[in-house]
């Protein structure tokens, strides 16, 4: 059955959809501290990466006319859960003021490139 979903692409040309709209709920990848040319943005550095992510997030939640109070859903993947959680103001910031999402840390032990510390996805309700 062929969908017929609204997707929202943040960067260029990719295999996949940054988010998908399915109506009353959207359906985000997961994120990572990318700038628009691929390269990572805050090597290195939990902090500039997680903020670089929840501001990725954010353009995508505006995109469909949404903020972070619509997030029902967040999974994290972090190499190192000690250093996310040392940087949680960031997470905080973003959530200030909102309902905090149903959320899932994971640790995990690579991702796609080696500097990259974290990866963010989210699913938001209408």
């Amino acid at each position: 059955m062929a969908r017929n979903n609204t997707i929202f692409q943040l960067r260029g040309e990719t295999s996949f959809s940054q988010a998908i709209d399915t109506g009353d709920l959207i359906f985000v990848s997961g994120t990572v501290s990318w700038d628009d040319s691929f390269k990572t943005l805050g090597v290195d550095d939990y902090k500039a990466q997680v903020g670089n992510i929840y501001s990725d997030l954010e353009r995508t939640a505006s995109h469909f006319g949404l903020d972070a109070a619509a997030v029902v859903k967040e999974t994290i993947f972090t190499r190192d859960m000690d250093a996310f959680v040392a940087v949680n103001a960031v997470r905080a910031a973003f959530y200030e003021g909102c309902v905090a999402p149903a959320s899932t840390w994971i640790g995990v032990s690579a991702f796609a490139r080696a500097d990259l510390l974290v990866e963010i996805e989210i699913v938001l309700a209408r």
